[in-house]
């Protein structure tokens, strides 16, 4: 496995995408920042990047997986191949690397496109409220939702309530529970 070139690979490509917003933007706040690059280095967008650069022709994978690239491990290996980058050419050539797998997509990024997602804008709106912010319980795979997942989205004031979530991934069953409780406050999205 390569969770150790994971690790650093992450760190280095959100180091040379938060230089480049930093300097394409340069009238942004950190929160809108913050926004840009979580839109930029989401493992979906990671999952794509590592696609158009054709990794999945290169990457070999346990007998398990049966060669299916699943977007966590088409992220997790840009980020490994980042990390190996780093260590054999040092960070200029890995800098030159992510840029050019990102560069349309800096060029492409828009702060008024960017919002923040559902499970920011449920705890924005509870601060607002003075209220704790929402809680997150993942369900393990269910095989009746064909291996995706379920979570929930839990808030103790006003009054205590819960909302359900599925999706193909964590963050999107998360995603949903979040909105349907924004709805369910009559927030707005």
């Amino acid at each position: 496995h390569n969770e150790r070139l994971e690790f650093l690979g992450d760190a280095v490509i959100d180091l040379v995408v938060s230089e480049a917003l930093y300097q394409r933007f340069p009238g942004a706040d950190e929160g809108r920042l913050t926004l840009l690059r979580q839109h930029l280095v989401c493992n979906e967008a990671m999952a794509d990047v590592a696609r158009e650069i054709g990794l999945p022709d290169h990457m070999r994978i346990g007998r398990s997986m049966r060669g299916q690239f699943g977007v966590s491990v088409l992220a997790g290996g840009r980020e490994a191949l980042a990390g190996a980058i780093f260590l054999d050419a040092g960070i200029q050539a890995c800098r030159r690397e992510v840029l050019s797998w990102y560069g349309e997509r800096l060029e492409q990024e828009n702060l008024e496109q960017v919002d923040k997602d559902a499970k920011t804008l449920l705890n924005d709106h509870l601060l607002s409220q003075r209220v704790e912010p929402a809680c997150y319980h993942l369900n393990e795979r269910d095989p009746a939702l064909g291996g995706g997942f379920e979570a929930s989205c839990r808030i103790s004031a006003p009054m205590p309530l819960q909302t359900l979530g599925r999706g193909v991934n964590r963050r999107q069953a998360e995603q949903q529970a979040a909105r349907r409780m924004l709805s369910l406050l009559g927030a707005q999205e």
